[in-house]
């Protein structure tokens, strides 16, 4: 049990015998395709070029970019043995791309309030409209690497229908919708009339929709933030593009790190890396459903340690219902007053992660509320739902380790409600996994669908796996 209890345990453990169906994700942590080497790319020569030109330091001893990476066109390849807190790369903060270096840096500065967004992305947005329609914008060759932005195969750009066909009783097609509305709100009301106010700045297709849906997934995919910045401050500049930096792909257990300096960015190792190992950064503690939705990939199970699988309300409040402790007008009571609470919402109600759930201070509450008898929780709302505070709450945990101890009625409700989604999620890949792409004219659209039903089931296998384990701790 040890293993499922401590996630780096976890994969080392597995990492020693796992078979051939994750071979896939072993040629992400390992070897790259020999044939890279016999990949000829103009534009990553072009791009290479320019780099040295603007001083950026690329330990060619050690390392190389190549055109294929593992999730999206390039990487970065070791060419020998890497010790651990070697320096790969130096990247002056001179040759970012942000609202503050582009070539209309003034007219941004000038239009600086009414280009504020919730998202903070409006600036970057127009800057990579100008500079990526601009034959003369210093970043020509570093924006020549991205001549298709088609290869940012995000959700976002699925039909409505795949979307919820692939991705149904997922956290996903729920969040995609969220993102349309924000970026169909934004491009109306903020982008596009100061594209109109700037017309001879800007090619005509900046005015088109799905053009600059097109921006928007090469910022989500590749772009950076300073961790040192305050993105509360009003001047805070906000994403940014790093040439060099975004090369590198993402896994859960990361090899190296990019670090803001002073005056520059560093690519470090953060462990020892064997020769023709890909370098990998890490974009974060991402679940895969984060991945999907935001960089277009998942990781094969057991190696994303940070994956999490949301819960749905509609099942906790089935199992909830189902229990029958409570006459059905109280149980519907305590639900309401949970709502009310702000301690479940409309979607999910219990994240679980790989070392338990993740809300778990929510969902101790949530159990409280649950198992109060009727004359406690009559009290408990007339006393404005003041939650307890006697110390035995706190002897219970959530995580993995113990939660086998909890109250044999809160294992019920959290066991039934992972069950209803269970059933849910194998519906969902059985009809995945009968699916048979019909074959198309178009090469590129047919490997496309064929994609997306494998991240599909990666993202939903994951998933399944997660809660098993879980539920295994849960009734140890």
């Amino acid at each position: 049990m040890s293993s499922l209890l401590n996630k780096e345990n976890l994969i080392e453990d597995l990492d020693e015998d796992l078979g051939d169906e994750l071979q896939e994700i072993k040629a992400k942590r390992a070897k790259v395709d020999e044939q890279i080497d016999d990949f000829h790319d103009k534009r990553l020569d072009a791009f290479l070029d320019w780099c040295k030109n603007n001083r950026i330091f690329i330990d060619y001893e050690k390392v190389k970019i190549v055109s294929r990476g593992t999730s999206h066109n390039y990487g970065m390849i070791a060419i020998k043995d890497i010790n651990k807190d070697e320096i790969l790369s130096r990247i002056p903060k001179s040759v970012i791309l942000d609202p503050n270096t582009t070539q209309i840096n003034e007219i941004l500065a000038k239009n600086s309030k009414s280009l504020k967004s919730k998202s903070n992305w409006s600036k970057l947005i127009i800057s990579l409209m100008f500079e990526i329609n601009n034959p003369s914008s210093k970043w020509r060759e570093y924006l020549d690497c991205f001549p298709n932005y088609d290869i940012f195969d995000l959700p976002m750009f699925w039909e409505t229908s795949e979307l919820k066909s692939c991705l149904e009783n997922t956290c996903i097609p729920k969040n995609v919708a969220i993102d349309l509305d924000n970026m169909k709100n934004e491009f109306e009301n903020i982008i596009k009339p100061f594209l109109e106010q700037n017309k001879h700045q800007f090619d005509d297709k900046c005015f088109n929709f799905d053009y600059y849906k097109k921006i928007v997934g090469f910022i989500m995919a590749y772009s950076f933030r300073d961790p040192n910045e305050d993105p509360e401050n009003p001047n805070a500049i906000g994403p940014m593009m790093v040439p060099v930096g975004d090369v590198l792909n993402h896994i859960a257990k990361n090899n190296s790190q990019i670090r803001f300096e002073k005056n520059e960015l560093l690519i470090v190792s953060i462990k020892s890396i064997k020769q023709d190992e890909e370098v990998f950064n890490t974009y974060g503690e991402h679940s895969n459903s984060d991945l999907l939705h935001m960089y277009g990939f998942a990781e094969i199970f057991p190696h994303n340690i940070f994956d999490a699988v949301e819960i749905p309300t509609k099942c906790f409040i089935e199992a909830f219902r189902k229990e029958k402790i409570d006459p059905i007008e109280v149980a519907n009571k305590k639900i309401e007053t949970l709502l009310e609470m702000e301690l479940i919402d409309r979607s999910a109600s219990i994240i679980i992660g790989y070392d338990g759930i993740l809300n778990e201070e929510e969902c101790l509450h949530i159990l409280q509320i649950y198992s109060m008898p009727v004359d406690d929780f009559s009290e408990f709302l007339e006393n404005d739902c003041e939650l307890l505070s006697d110390e035995e709450w706190d002897n219970f945990s959530l995580m993995n380790e113990n939660i086998y101890k909890i109250p044999i009625d809160w294992k019920d409700l959290i066991r039934d409600s992972c069950n209803l989604h269970t059933d849910h999620l194998k519906m969902t890949l059985e009809k995945l996994n009968a699916i048979e792409p019909e074959p198309v004219d178009d090469e590129v659209k047919q490997n496309k669908i064929v994609h997306r039903l494998n991240l599909s089931k990666t993202l939903i296998d994951s998933q399944l796996k997660l809660i098993h384990n879980f539920i295994t701790c849960l009734d140890k």
